[in-house]
């Protein structure tokens, strides 16, 4: 199989096989179920089978589409608009426990699939299966830009920084292969680590952006002093993520989250929590974006720090009335820096399409052997970044 021509990213000289693949997605906020969608849709476009394991509102969202057998998660506690981390070890003890006892019988629903590779979204009852059963696995995040990326850390936020790398680092601890969702185009010394640009929802692509006279709002948390803010400033908002409906002065309350992508790329600028795929689907509608990250999460931090610091807009972790005003001041700024960014959303299902191809669809059932692989991963800005590494075929 040959990718196109003016593209050549990858150069396979063998079709991929049909695969049966188990495919885990972390629940909570929309982020890993709205990427997880794309990634499953193109591997069953690709005619592999795929099983999900998922819970909370990725659960709820794939599970009407898509094969999906219900686990149980983390769950964040936030309190005073802050993530609390004795709260959320509280909230989800019971359900890891719960995890941990109804494994076996999970184990066999599983094992009735015959997974042949597993994949996780920052899932790690998918990667226990894989290390269990000695599966290859590959991750699929934003979140290990934490362990491969070289961060530069406010000093204010050095702990959270520690404490968000130690996380990674024990919920997937190792995988054979790891795609890695980066705004910024970087290479990784590693062999086995691709960073790729975001991927995008065939929804969000398809979508034809416009400006119309409003903000669209978004917020993972109902974040109450923010509101208040915004009823001072002589600007219409749409807001969704608060539980309401209806309209109270300038603001336009919504629940649907159908609706929520057409108010998107209808808005002129987006205030939104500083989570990974909001920010990609607004940076590809070139939507000027203000971000507030939730206080404890540090990957959203890390998210804000790269809006602001590449002049596609601004952030806050507590926005005030005067820094909301100014960032609407310089929207024609952010949008002429939008301009000039890119998002190539084809990358990320080309790097898995090219380890899939070249690490398992010619396996053999033979003694394992060391093979070369070699494929091409284009970065966002143009540039092809040529990888090479030894894999070892495994027997399973």
């Amino acid at each position: 199989m040959r990718a196109n021509k003016n593209r050549n990213i990858i150069n396979l000289s063998f079709s991929i096989r049909n695969m049966r693949i188990l495919y885990g997605v972390a629940g909570e906020g929309r982020g890993h179920s709205s990427r997880a969608r794309a990634f499953i849709e193109h591997l069953q476009k690709q005619r592999h089978s795929v099983l999900v394991l998922a819970y909370g509102l990725a659960y709820k969202v794939l599970k009407k589409d898509f094969r999906v057998i219900k686990i149980d998660g983390i769950r964040f506690k936030f309190e005073k608009e802050k993530l609390s981390l004795s709260g959320t070890i509280k909230k989800s003890l019971p359900l890891i426990i719960k995890n941990i006892r109804t494994g076996k019988t999970r184990d066999r629903k599983i094992m009735k699939f015959r997974p042949e590779i597993a994949i996780t979204d920052f899932e790690p009852v998918t990667a226990i299966f894989s290390y269990k059963y000695k599966i290859p696995l590959i991750s699929i995040d934003n979140q290990h830009r934490l362990t491969f990326s070289k961060v530069n850390v406010p000093l204010e936020h050095k702990k959270d920084y520690l404490l968000a790398k130690l996380a990674v680092g024990t919920y997937i601890p190792k995988a054979d292969y790891y795609i890695v969702l980066s705004f910024i185009p970087q290479r990784s010394r590693r062999k086995n680590v691709f960073f790729v640009s975001p991927i995008l929802r065939k929804e969000v692509l398809g979508l034809k952006p416009k400006s119309k006279d409003y903000i669209a709002v978004y917020m993972n948390q109902p974040y109450k002093s923010l509101i208040d803010i915004l009823r001072d400033i002589n600007e219409r908002f749409v807001v969704y993520g608060f539980n309401k409906k209806g309209e109270k002065g300038n603001l336009i309350f919504k629940k649907d989250p159908r609706k929520f992508l057409e108010d998107l790329a209808s808005a002129k600028a987006v205030i939104a929590s500083g989570g990974f795929t909001l920010m990609s689907e607004s940076l590809y509608l070139k939507k000027p974006l203000f971000a507030i990250p939730l206080q404890g999460q540090f990957e959203q931090m890390l998210n804000a720090l790269f809006l602001k610091q590449s002049g596609l807009g601004d952030f806050s972790e507590n926005p005030s009335l005067s820094d909301i005003k100014r960032f609407l001041s310089n929207i024609k700024k952010y949008q002429k820096a939008l301009n000039n960014y890119k998002i190539d959303s084809n990358e990320a299902v080309e790097v898995l399409d090219g380890i899939l191809g070249r690490y398992f669809s010619s396996y053999r059932r033979t003694p394992a052997r060391r093979t070369r692989v070699t494929f091409r991963a284009r970065a966002s800005s143009g540039r092809r970044q040529r990888v090479s590494s030894l894999v070892r075929r495994r027997r399973y």
